[in-house]
């Protein structure tokens, strides 16, 4: 194959890829302001990111698996089609349960294109271009993930939020008919393998249980019936997929990929870091807009920092990747991300916008390490005929740790926040009835700003709630920080037994 022809398919892909990143990326800053415009609560809206990620992390591995039995061109063909028709879906959605369901089924498509993008370069480039590559990859993820905040706050401004997700129809019909007419048609095996639909029916039932508890923790608590009646649901779901795919000839979720040393422990390091990056993504989105008072404008803009370094270092951490190896900077970026949580935990004390800036900075520098390492990691480990499936997994691993960051992020920030607020409330001795202790709930945990609905209020200082609420919300940012901080220690153990190698 000419390099030219290698480097159309790989804009093809790419394009792809910014379509899922810059989507998710601008739902995230805007998701507040969905949520005022369809009348619904925040904890609902929440499900609009979590159910898209929880599609597209118990699919993944199912895409990666359907690619190599096949093909992965037909298979990428099917997704981008689901895509654009969900995303037109989501557009005209007119409730939240009509924006969720079409959310679900954007995420489904989403396992079938994204890692199979990764898949296609994996057989069009040689492997000694393959670190460059995929750190170019990034780079258009990266880009697309700066630009999604700004994107989204310029179209919900100017054209309404619909218009966020109905862009992606013409661009999904571009990438459709470019990829029909570029990507060449795999050789198959001769026998082909059978798909078994019990093994993922259980795996996305136990993920959906999963999430659901995470979820309405902060509600029924970590003792209640419930909470432990899902986690003990979704834990024996997922135990009878394991014994059923390890039984099997051929799996659709292959977890012998785990008996591979490196592989294990990229695996269970790309869950931490992806768990503290969309943890930040979500948490920041509400600081700087109902705690900090920022404009959409200007948070877009401070998001900016963040993903666009990564965006513009992804490059050169894929070449760096082919030259010193992927351990050697996944060490670097993983002490970059605690210089990281250190400064934004510091930020949170003083509320000075330089160390947040620097923050964001830091934290970019350590995800455009750390993300392109990960990667090449697996494509490495993995057999050329494991290849769908190892990247399938790769991704299920990445998506669930960003749903169950989400989750678990939400519901500590709701705890914690509500927990400091009534501390905070009770030394001010004043009385509040319980439609404006909901509220200021709401603006602890950085639902809407204290400037919503000021007439609940009247008689009182505003001034005086908004203080309050601001640092019940600080407290639970700090505490969210130091389990990040937690999970960046322990990925950094996870590195360090990797191969010297790899």
């Amino acid at each position: 194959m000419s390099k030219s022809k290698q480097w159309v398919i790989f804009i093809v892909c790419a394009l792809a890829v910014f379509m899922v990143d810059i989507d998710f990326t601008a739902v995230n800053l805007v998701l507040s302001n969905i949520a005022s415009a369809l009348g619904e609560p925040l904890s609902t809206m929440q499900w609009v990111i979590t159910g898209y990620m929880i599609a597209a992390g118990a699919l993944m591995a199912f895409g990666g698996r359907l690619a190599d039995i096949v093909g992965y061109r037909r298979v990428f063909l099917v997704g981008l089609v689901v895509f654009g028709l969900s995303s037109a879906g989501v557009g005209f959605s007119h409730s939240a349960t009509e924006m969720i369901c079409f959310r679900l089924i954007q995420g489904a498509a989403i396992a079938f294109t994204f890692p199979i993008s990764i898949v296609v370069l994996r057989f069009v480039f040689p492997k000694t271009q393959l670190g460059f590559v995929t750190g170019l990859m990034v780079t258009i993820a990266g880009f697309s993930q700066a630009i999604g905040p700004s994107f989204g706050a310029y179209f919900l401004v100017h054209f309404g939020w619909r218009s966020i997700f109905l862009l992606n129809v013409p661009l999904t019909a571009l990438t459709l008919i470019a990829a029909y007419c570029l990507i060449p048609k795999p050789e198959l095996p001769e026998k082909r393998a059978a798909l078994h639909g019990l093994p993922i029916s259980l795996f996305v039932g136990a993920l959906f249980v999963l999430m659901y508890g995470l979820s309405s923790v902060s509600h029924w608590g970590v003792l209640s019936l419930k909470f432990l009646s899902c986690c003990v649901l979704s834990l024996l779901a997922l135990a009878w997929v394991v014994r059923i795919e390890n039984r099997s000839e051929e799996p659709i979720l292959n977890f012998r990929l785990f008996r591979i040393a490196d592989m294990r422990y990229i695996y269970i390091v790309r869950f931490l870091l992806v768990f503290v990056y969309y943890t930040l993504l979500f948490v920041l989105g509400l600081l700087l807009q109902n705690v900090l008072h920022y404009s959409i404008e200007k948070s877009g803009s401070m998001m900016l920092l963040m993903t666009l370094v990564i965006g513009v270092l992804s490059i050169p951490s894929g070449k760096l990747v082919d030259k010193v190896g992927a351990k050697c900077l996944l060490i670097w970026g993983v002490i970059f991300l605690l210089v990281g949580l250190i400064l934004l935990g510091v930020f949170s004390i003083t509320l000075q916008e330089m160390y947040l800036m620097t923050a964001l900075c830091v934290l970019g520098v350590s995800f455009a390490m750390t993300i392109p390492a990960s990667a090449s990691v697996i494509m490495l480990s993995a057999k050329p005929q494991e290849a769908g499936s190892a990247m399938g997994l790769f991704f299920t691993v990445s998506f669930i740790g960003d749903a169950v960051g989400i989750a678990v992020s939400a519901g500590l920030l709701y705890h914690y926040s509500a927990e400091k607020l009534m501390v905070l409330l009770r030394k001010t001795h004043h009385v509040l009835n319980a439609k404006q202790l909901h509220h200021v709930l709401a603006i602890s945990h950085g639902a809407y700003s204290s400037g919503h609905k000021q007439a609940l209020f009247s008689g009182l200082n505003v001034r005086v709630f908004d203080l309050i609420a601001r640092h019940a919300f600080l407290y639970g940012f700090l505490v969210l920080l130091s389990v990040a901080a937690v999970f960046g220690l322990v990925s950094l153990a996870g590195v360090l037994r990797l191969r010297s190698s790899a």
